[in-house]
């Protein structure tokens, strides 16, 4: 019965997660609007970044903050995704301190 109930609450313990990168962008320049919102222009360097996406801002490989896609623009279109060795604007939400030659990394977690 004591084996049983080991079996049982190993089972409740919450799955492992990792962060796995999906893509990445290099910040060319970044673009005050009107509104004080910063838009990253950026170059995707590696997969395709995708509205909605979870990333984080790395600077000189430390991580400066975390925020989501709030929005993508390609010639002034809003778009759904850029594929790798296209530009684009990237606007985040919440908004981090980008500067021109930081990067823009996308994640996702997977549960182990």
């Amino acid at each position: 019965l004591i084996d049983e109930v080991a079996l049982a609450l190993d089972s409740l313990v919450e799955p492992e997660e990792e962060e796995v990168e999906i893509s990445r962008a290099k910040v060319k320049q970044v673009f005050i609007l009107s509104n004080g919102q910063k838009v990253a222009g950026c170059e995707v360097t590696k997969g395709i970044v995708i509205k909605g996406y979870s990333v984080f801002g790395e600077r000189g490989g430390e991580e400066i903050g975390r925020a989501k896609v709030a929005s993508l623009k390609q010639n002034k279109d809003e778009v759904r995704e850029v594929k790798k060795g296209q530009e684009c604007g990237i606007l985040l939400e919440p908004q981090l301190d980008l500067q021109t030659g930081d990067e823009i990394v996308c994640y996702k977690i997977e549960k182990l």
